[in-house]
């Protein structure tokens, strides 16, 4: 029986024993009290860590990728199947948090792998058009045989370039961009000095080109004999006009342009020639660069078809031409259309230009980089460097803007994703309204054509764009009523305020090309602007009228550059003199030039400019601005 009971007696114990290990205690233990707080911070810590909020299922791998899979109609659109594609980065976990440049790897991945993703955003073909090249392949009018477009003009448009980008799926998107001549380290046709240094290179280089040869197309013909009458031009100094009087009947060689807008659904006989277009005439054997010139030569004469009446407005009298002139000094491509020195009229010219190497190299998605767009893109891993930069050029990828510099951004691409940039990043793949690209703004047309040649403006119908009389002071004529222009990133929202903000702009918020006089009194040449306040920027390089509110300096400089302001745009005491050397201040990557003029009633006006390259100044002081230590 003792025996018994001591067995009875050990089960008990040990059952007790293991009820209470199973409920979490155990024997006691001698410790110190220091072990004691340790094991609490410990089990606390822990008990932290079990009911702390996962993140968003969104921002995961597998969450963000399912749904990538899920709305690109893939199926199955698992994780494991994203595997299986090579979607996924080697190092990347179900369900790791996923950073922006990971995302960006899944997303281009995806987009390279589905088919109709593909056709929509990896172009099959890209075609970079000069606006001149452009005109006579039937789309926009902004270069354009014209008397009233003068050389210079037609020079300093050739800067500019159509972009095309077509895609599978019948998409052709059209950009337009700025990329100039550089020669001897120079823009060779920004300024009016430059762009007649260029065309004395060409003259040196080329004495036996300097004539007339008009560039070999399929739609330019060449129609032989053409019966002109040639009229004088007769000024009435009283009335201020002037009246065309038959002179004489001549026979002419007529180069013209055949356009698709102006098939015909009949077939015409110009002067014996069968042809189904109505013909543009690009250039005329009895076209005389004096007719534009002002003021009018003494011998003054107009050519018109046979049997036209026709009227014309001359503001000026008619005077003798100047003692130097000749058609071939470069000195007078800003008076008039010289024929022999015009890339339009002279093809070895143009063709020389197209020669002459340019300011960037790349159109794609290279560009970012080659531009300096990005001030962290060496912390971009090389494996996700592509798929960052092919989707800041969709527009889709997600950036910041960076607080010492308006022509940078930053892609952060080890930030992990929050929940609304992951719901965003998936909305622009499939929506491309919106997507947002760094260096691009989309805005209305002022003069636009449909496809049948009828030019608009805002919703004015102008008649036929070929038979317009259009001053390059009216504008570019663009062959949609929507445009994108590609510009250097600090340029937009200088743009968009101005629309914002400026009631000038509100109601003429219209995007064109325009040729303008710059403010320090040299001709500028053309440049992209808005409405009818004329033209804002040249290039990318200056930003006309700086007000101290309208235009901020980076994040990092803002506080003292409003110090700046305050003293330097003074008019009651301007620190300095009207007419004298200003001074220019250096923030980050942005210039301001404040100097002193004069109103209109002669009294000191205190002003200033911005601009994105360092400007050379006469005698003007330079300072640079230090940035707020608070900003990283």
């Amino acid at each position: 029986m003792r025996n018994t009971f001591k067995k009875i007696a050990v089960l008990l114990f040990a059952s007790a024993l293991i009820f209470l290990t199973a409920c979490g205690n155990s024997p006691a233990k001698k410790t110190s009290q220091p072990e004691t707080k340790t094991q609490t911070k410990t089990a606390v810590a822990a008990q932290q860590t079990q009911v702390k909020p996962s993140a968003p299922y969104i921002t995961t791998a597998k969450g963000f990728t399912e749904a990538l899979l899920s709305r690109a109609r893939v199926n199955p659109a698992t994780f494991d199947a994203a595997q299986n594609l090579k979607l996924i980065p080697p190092e990347v976990k179900p369900d790791s948090v996923l950073t922006r440049a990971q995302a960006a790897y899944i997303i281009w991945n995806t987009i390279n792998k589905v088919d109709w993703l593909k056709a929509e955003n990896v172009p099959v073909s890209r075609a970079v058009y000069d606006l001149w090249d452009s005109y006579l392949s039937g789309k926009d009018v902004i270069i354009r045989p014209s008397i009233f477009q003068r050389t210079l003009t037609a020079l300093m448009y050739l800067d500019y370039f159509r972009y095309e980008v077509t895609y599978a799926s019948g998409r052709t998107d059209v950009k337009y961009f700025y990329n100039p001549v550089i020669l001897n380290g120079k823009d060779m046709l920004d300024s009016y000095e430059n762009a007649k240094e260029l065309i004395r290179i060409f003259k040196k280089k080329y004495p036996d080109k300097l004539k007339v040869a008009i560039i070999e197309r399929p739609n330019i013909k060449v129609v032989r004999n053409v019966e002109r009458v040639k009229y004088d031009v007769v000024f009435d100094s009283k009335t201020k006009t002037s009246k065309l009087i038959p002179k004489q009947k001549i026979k002419v060689d007529e180069y013209v342009i055949l356009f698709e807008r102006n098939k015909l659904p009949y077939t015409l006989i110009y002067n014996g020639v069968q042809m189904q277009y109505q013909p543009v005439v690009l250039y005329s054997t009895d076209a005389d660069p004096l007719i534009s010139y002002p003021p009018a030569a003494s011998a003054l004469c107009l050519t018109v078809p046979m049997g036209l009446k026709q009227e014309v407005e001359i503001n000026t009298e008619r005077v003798k031409p100047p003692k130097d002139w000749s058609d071939t000094n470069e000195k007078y491509i800003t008076a008039t259309t010289m024929y022999k020195i015009d890339p339009r009229y002279n093809k070895y010219l143009y063709q020389w230009i197209k020669s002459l190497p340019r300011k960037y190299k790349y159109h794609d998605f290279r560009r970012f980089e080659e531009r300096g767009y990005i001030e962290d893109i060496k912390q971009i891993p090389n494996l996700y460097k592509e798929p960052v930069l092919q989707l800041l050029d969709l527009g889709i990828y997600i950036y910041d803007s960076s607080p010492f510099y308006l022509q940078k951004v930053r892609t952060k691409p080890g930030k992990t994703l929050t929940e609304q940039e992951a719901n965003e990043l998936l909305e622009r793949v499939f929506n491309r309204s919106k997507r947002k690209v760094v260096d691009e703004i989309q805005m209305e047309a002022g003069f636009y054509m449909t496809p049948d040649g009828t030019l608009y403006y805002g919703i004015n119908n102008m008649g036929k764009v070929d038979r317009a009389n259009l001053t390059e002071y009216d504008g570019a004529v663009f062959d949609s009523q929507y445009i994108v222009l590609r510009t250097n990133p600090a340029m937009i929202p200088l743009i968009q305020y101005k629309i914002k903000h400026n009631a000038e702009y509100n109601t003429s918020s219209h995007l064109t090309f325009w040729a303008r006089y710059s403010i320090w009194g040299g001709y500028t040449g053309v440049c992209f602007g808005i409405g009818g306040q004329g033209v804002d920027f040249a290039g990318e390089r200056v930003y006309a009228l700086r007000g101290p509110t309208e235009v901020e300096t980076p994040a990092a400089y803002i506080k003292q550059s409003k110090a700046y302001d305050a003293y330097y745009l003074n008019d009651k005491k301007p620190p300095i003199k009207p007419g004298a050397p200003g001074v220019v201040v250096q923030y980050g990557d942005v210039y301001v030039y404040y100097f002193t003029g004069l109103d209109e009633k002669n009294k000191p006006d205190a002003r200033c400019f911005l601009f994105f390259e360092k400007p050379v100044i006469k005698g003007a002081k330079y300072i640079v601005a230090k940035p707020d230590p608070s900003y990283k």
